[in-house]
């Protein structure tokens, strides 16, 4: 009976061994997003026009479940930070900048190594966006949100720092469906093409950071 026992402990915990990786990163996501930039162009960037992709900052976490040997799903939170600002002259100083979170159920084809893992994959899931807007002679500006849903294609490699610490990078593609931000039913309008600003984006990223392993 202890030798049954022994044995299935081990081969709980042999069941177990290395099937969750969790990492967490920083990096920079380049976004093309035509209606916020147009916008920003028309009426508030002067002599500093704003180029087709913008950079923001992206910090990322996941936590990712091995199936089998080569496949695992998880759970990915990003954020991206962005903002831009333009000192107006006599009329003042312009100011919009916004956050947007970005869950994502995952999953992935995993090729496993000697120290190393890559893994190719994609999902999809929620977008939440916060922006807040500072208008000329206005100092507290007006906060929008939006509610929205985005796709993303990832490869990611992670190379051994010493027992089950790795070494992350990630390279991504997504496409963000994240609407015309509202403030109680009012949304940003653009005057010179009579149209609702929408913050719909196409981006890529690289996010380099640390993954553990148990």
């Amino acid at each position: 009976m202890k030798k049954l026992v022994m044995f299935l402990f081990l081969a709980a915990f042999g069941a177990t061994a290395a099937q969750v990786d969790v990492s967490a990163g920083m990096g920079l996501n380049y976004f093309a997003a035509p209606s916020f930039t147009d916008y920003i162009n028309a009426n508030f960037a002067g002599a500093s026009q704003l180029s087709t992709f913008q950079s923001s900052v992206e910090f990322l976490g996941e936590a990712d479940y091995t199936l089998k040997k080569n496949y695992q799903v998880g759970l990915e939170y990003a954020m991206n930070i962005y903002s831009f600002n333009n000192n107006l002259g006599g009329l003042g100083y312009y100011d919009i900048s916004y956050n947007l979170h970005k869950p994502t159920v995952v999953a992935y084809y995993v090729i496993p190594g000697e120290g190393y893992k890559f893994k190719f994959g994609g999902g999809a899931g929620v977008r939440i966006l916060s922006l807040n807007e500072k208008l000329p002679n206005y100092t507290n500006g007006e906060d929008y949100s939006s509610v929205g849903f985005g796709v993303v294609l990832k490869a990611s490699g992670m190379t051994t720092l010493g027992g089950n610490l790795y070494a992350l990078i990630d390279v991504e593609l997504r496409y963000d469906f994240n609407g015309e931000p509202s403030d109680g039913g009012k949304k940003i309008f653009d005057n010179t093409i009579q149209s609702n600003v929408n913050l719909n984006s196409l981006s890529t990223g690289l996010v380099l950071g640390v993954a553990y392993s148990f």
